[in-house]
């Protein structure tokens, strides 16, 4: 086993893996925190894309784990933008994320990684992530889900799922220049879950405003990932 996967493997289950890597198309297994099965709430981030890689090719599919992973024994405020705005609005303190992380799940909606910063995924890649973060979805099966930033329902990210009658959203009152959504998502069984869709947390974010919006309308979720278990 690789240095970098041994170091994962102690704060990412693996207990999903074998199903995931069975889904057409995914390159990027999620994060899945060693406490998120035992957690009162299951909670599933997602995010956008992954950008510059820099690494072998062949570790692709722990590239998600291995990015989260450095975020663990970091301070918040030593976190990137996107990670470190995430926890602020949660008001995950400043030495928690290690706790922050092993107690929920993460992925990103596109699995290509972005060759540059400036770079923006195609409408094909958000439909095939969107197929694909439903498979994920039902496969780790969160008791709430919130996704982080709204171009992924503008490209068609997600769109596919009102069609097929899984997703039912209303819009909110637009926030910090963005436009989120709130509703539900629902299982083959017909269970459902919240879901959330927030302004992407990396560039010009007021979490303080984003709080209050979660706080509305996901508010177990949001006690539990606060710190108010």
């Amino acid at each position: 086993m690789a240095e970098g996967e041994q170091l994962w493997k102690a704060n990412c289950s693996t207990r999903y893996d074998a199903v995931l890597e069975k889904i057409p198309g995914l390159i990027h297994l999620p994060w899945v925190g060693m406490e998120y099965d035992d957690s009162s709430r299951r909670i599933l981030i997602v995010g956008d894309s992954h950008y510059n890689s820099d690494g072998d090719e062949g570790m692709a599919v722990y590239f998600t784990r291995g990015i989260i992973n450095c975020c663990i024994d970091l301070k918040v405020s030593e976190s990137w933008n996107m990670q470190r705005n995430l926890m602020t609005t949660f008001g995950v303190g400043e030495d928690d994320a290690k706790e922050f992380w092993r107690s929920i799940a993460f992925c990103n909606i596109v699995q290509e990684v972005m060759p540059t910063s400036d770079a923006k995924p195609t409408d094909e890649q958000f439909i095939n992530g969107g197929r694909i973060l439903k498979e994920i979805i039902n496969i780790i099966r969160p008791t709430d889900c919130i996704i982080v930033g709204v171009r992924c329902e503008r490209q068609c990210g997600i769109r596919e799922w009102e069609h097929s009658g899984i997703l039912s959203k209303q819009w909110g009152k637009r926030i910090n220049d963005a436009d989120p959504f709130y509703g539900t998502y629902t299982y083959p069984n017909g269970e459902k879950i919240p879901i959330v869709n927030i302004k992407h947390t990396s560039q010009r974010y007021r979490p303080e405003q984003w709080s209050e919006f979660l706080k509305c309308h996901i508010p177990e979720a949001f006690r539990f990932i606060s710190g108010s278990r």
